[in-house]
């Protein structure tokens, strides 16, 4: 099933991602550059999207994400 490998990738993708900033307040340390204007706007349009699908819930749950969204938001008011 496609949106079976789909999801999956997206999962990898979002592991990743919360794997390499576990530990850091930042991507790339203690201070955001244009790497976390990136990432920072993927993951929000994938959590905070106004309908459901298996990436978003996964998201969602990864508190470390959550965190990384809320310095963004607190940092730059976005």
């Amino acid at each position: 099933m496609p949106g079976g490998v789909l999801y999956e990738r997206a999962r990898a993708d979002i592991d990743a991602i919360s794997d390499h900033i576990d530990g850091h307040a930042f991507m790339m340390g203690d201070q955001p550059t244009s790497i976390d204007a990136a990432v920072s706007s993927i993951l929000r349009h994938i959590i905070d999207t106004p309908f459901e699908f298996d990436t978003k819930d996964y998201a969602a749950y990864k508190p470390n994400l959550n965190a990384y969204l809320s310095r963004m938001k607190e940092r730059f008011e976005i």
